[in-house]
């Protein structure tokens, strides 16, 4: 199996509030192509030490939800762990205010 890394830009509101999985989600333009549909799967997410107010905190488990979904409306969410051709592991390396994590 391939491991695929992508580093996640989240959209997160707010000063300090609690980021929430609904409002990271991304809109799917176009679906997945035939070739990488239905055939990753999210591994291991990672989400840094957040310094309120400049970030608001983000949980892993919102990320991944936030993620999954993500792919899921693009159509490239596998149905399962050990179906997936591709694993893929998601890093927050930066949030859309600008401020550094």
């Amino acid at each position: 199996m391939s491991v695929l890394l992508i580093g996640l830009l989240a959209v997160v509101a707010g000063c300090a509030a609690p980021a929430r999985s609904s409002r990271m989600v991304a809109e799917v333009a176009t679906p997945a192509p035939v070739t990488l549909r239905e055939r990753i799967s999210v591994t291991f997410v990672v989400t840094p030490d957040l310094k309120p107010p400049v970030h608001p905190p983000v949980d892993a488990v919102d990320l991944r939800q936030a993620v999954e979904e993500s792919l899921q409306h693009a159509g490239y969410l596998s149905v399962s762990r050990a179906a997936a051709a591709m694993l893929l592991e998601v890093a927050l390396i930066y949030l859309e205010n600008g401020a550094p994590l």
